[in-house]
């Protein structure tokens, strides 16, 4: 099953975290969501760019669709029946994952409330070992 990298994850292999670093050298197969580039990309310093820009060009970016759109509409209102509020943008590439059956590595508390209302494959990056 490919990997899916949550923002978090790609700022942590931006910082040299080695357990990040590690863990994405060994996935055979890694997509990143292009609202991952927007979020990386506003956050970064223009200096380190280059570097991003070229771990980006590593890997096949997944752009949201409509039917990325459904399902996060759906993974909303569930979380929100149970009174739940995440960041809009992790619902929408937690629906992006879920839709391609993606895992996905994150450090990101919004995917673990995600994952228990609507079930993700999600791999915390403070469990890597």
């Amino acid at each position: 099953m490919s990997l899916f990298l949550d923002t978090s994850a790609i700022i942590e292999w931006e910082r040299n975290n080695p357990k990040v670093v590690s863990f994405i050298r060994a996935e055979k197969e890694i997509n990143i969501s292009s609202i991952c580039v927007y979020e990386t990309l506003v956050g970064l310093k223009r200096e380190k760019r280059r570097k991003v820009l070229d771990f980006f060009s590593s890997f096949p970016l997944t752009s949201f669709n409509s039917d990325d759109s459904f399902l996060a509409a759906e993974i909303y209102q569930a979380l929100t029946k149970n009174g739940k509020v995440v960041n809009s943008r992790d619902i929408l590439i937690a629906a992006q994952a879920k839709r391609r059956n993606l895992r996905i590595l994150t450090g990101d508390v919004d995917y673990s409330v995600i994952d228990r209302a609507f079930g993700l494959d999600v791999i915390k990056i403070e469990d890597l070992k």
